[in-house]
């Protein structure tokens, strides 16, 4: 898809530089104007959403990473449309780096849907403006950005030609809001523009989306941080160099240069992106980070911590807990807690048919997940009083708590494998073949 050589922008004073018909003129304003002003409807009108987007303003200006965090959960199944309209509302109010807003939609939707959000959501940014400056013209954009930068972008965008979009989205120092601002003052189609800022966003929004699930571990961050930031400066010159060195080349073959380039960078962005996932997979994991992600995985479910079923478990004054072992036969074997019978899926039916529904029943596995995703169906199956072993028998074996197997005492726990049984204490780990 080919956009048309971009032209200068017109003099100070001349409102509609492309020559449409009015009904068109007035058709594109309406189309700038309409989702700012039903934004702003929302606003005054609900006072949940103001509170919400005020509360995610003032996080953002203040680069608060961790609130922002909380911000988007709270938000829950709004979470997208809240960081979209915070996206828009940095793209025209807040000089601070969209970075953030990318960071935020990293940790609520993970590192690649993440980055893929994000980027719709800078693209449509772009479009408001786009759409903003084709409306109104230039007397609009001075007052929105400044004059030398009008002049600065559009000698840009005049002599990279119709490339010139896909090279601003792919070099991070050119203004992003000036060039959507500057494209709209000439007679760029819609469409092209569009697909290039979508595309020419795809190897910083990634880079910079896995750079945001390292910012609680400040090395990593920096390691991951100077090799993406590394990775698009060498991009950046060798897009640069590129489109000068082929200047005389007709701008199709300077655009399909350009995205040759995208393609080799995204290779190389690829590699980076596997290397941070084989060093993650062979860290420790964290208790905080596993106890955060099973609650947020599984929220209905109920948590029991081990003191609570410890004491439970020595109060004769209570119904006993029926133990739920969610693990599978070789873990079991090796050691479990007293009492407790292992459950399979094979078993499920089984187990649901002679046990009461009132039962209290506790279920556990090595740290909660799979005994949390048994829990959760066995409430869905009509047990009213289901809980899972938060941190389950690894937190139990580290605490010095008993173990069995069968009616034997026991000192060792199946470790799962070589990454999850970090979580345990290496004296407790039983040796399992490779």
């Amino acid at each position: 898809m080919k956009a048309p050589e971009p032209e200068a922008p017109p003099e100070s004073g001349k409102e509609d530089l492309v020559e449409v018909p009015r009904r068109v003129v007035v058709g594109v304003r309406v189309a700038a104007i309409l989702p700012l002003l039903a934004g702003l409807a929302v606003y005054a009108l609900h006072p949940g959403a103001r509170a919400s987007l005020n509360d995610g303003v003032w996080l953002m200006s203040r680069g608060d990473t961790a609130g922002l965090r909380e911000w988007g959960k709270g938000l829950g199944p709004w979470a997208a449309l809240g960081t979209t309209v915070l996206m828009i509302v940095e793209a025209f109010i807040l000089p601070i780096p969209a970075i953030l807003v990318t960071w935020t939609n990293s940790w609520l939707f993970g590192p690649l849907a993440g980055a893929l959000v994000s980027i719709t959501q800078a693209t449509l940014a772009a479009l408001i403006c786009f759409l903003l400056a084709r409306a109104f013209g230039e007397p609009l954009v001075v007052r929105l950005i400044s004059r030398r930068t009008v002049v600065k972008t559009n000698a840009f965008m005049a002599h990279h030609g119709s490339a010139a979009i896909l090279v601003a989205r792919l070099v991070p120092v050119v203004p992003f809001k000036g060039v959507s601002y500057v494209a709209g003052l000439t007679r760029m189609r819609l469409w092209p523009f569009v697909w290039a800022t979508w595309v020419g966003q795809l190897p910083a929004g990634i880079g910079y989306s896995y750079l945001g699930q390292e910012i609680d571990r400040p090395a990593s961050f920096a390691i991951f941080g100077l090799a993406v930031f590394s990775a698009l400066l060498v991009f950046s010159i060798a897009v640069r160099r590129t489109t000068r060195v082929r200047e005389g080349a007709p701008p199709a073959s300077r655009a399909r240069s350009v995205l040759f380039l995208s393609v080799i960078f995204l290779l190389l962005l690829g590699a980076i992106v596997f290397v941070f996932q084989l060093v993650r997979s062979r860290r420790a994991p964290d208790w905080g980070q596993v106890k955060t992600m099973v609650r947020e995985k599984f929220p209905t479910v109920r948590q029991l911590s081990t003191d609570e079923l410890a004491a439970w478990l020595e109060d004769s004054s209570r119904e006993p807990p029926i133990l739920v072992d969610a693990r599978t036969p070789a873990e079991h074997a090796i050691s479990s807690i007293a009492s407790a019978s292992l459950v399979t899926e094979d078993d499920l039916d089984s187990f649901e048919s002679r046990t009461s529904r009132r039962a209290p029943i506790v279920v556990f596995c090595s740290v909660g997940y799979r005994s949390s995703r048994l829990a959760e169906r066995l409430s869905k199956a009509g047990f009213r009083d289901v809980q899972n072993l938060e941190g389950s028998i690894f937190q139990w074996a580290n605490e010095g708590r008993p173990l069995f197997s069968g009616d034997r005492p026991a000192s060792k726990v199946h470790p799962f494998d070589a990454t999850w049984g970090k979580l345990l204490d290496p004296r407790l780990r039983a040796e399992i073949p490779p």
